[in-house]
């Protein structure tokens, strides 16, 4: 794949992932997920060669700001403007993969 190649469509949020909706992305250190933050204070996991959401996390009040991976992948951290970070545990999740 050459950068800059579309893999697969925009990904849905509340709508389609844009400057307006997504705020914050970050790929898995393996590189086979990434996440993101939303205006709609959603953590969404998805599925890097495919598209396709995997999770959704709940628990912001306002808008996430950014999320990052732990260096072994096992967790997720969240920001928002809430004010709020929060740590997911990956390792407990069942990805179909």
């Amino acid at each position: 794949m050459e950068t800059g190649e579309l893999r697969f469509p925009p990904i849905p949020h509340s709508g389609e992932v844009t400057a307006s909706t997504s705020s914050a992305l970050a790929f898995s250190p393996d590189g086979s997920i990434f996440a993101s933050g939303s205006s709609d204070a959603g953590v969404y996991l998805w599925d890097s060669q495919t598209g396709k959401a995997i999770h959704t996390f709940v628990g912001h009040v306002f808008s996430v700001s950014d999320v990052a991976f732990s260096p072994d992948g096992g967790t997720l951290a969240s920001s928002s403007i809430d004010g709020t970070v929060l740590l997911w545990d990956l390792t407990t999740l069942a990805f179909n993969q």
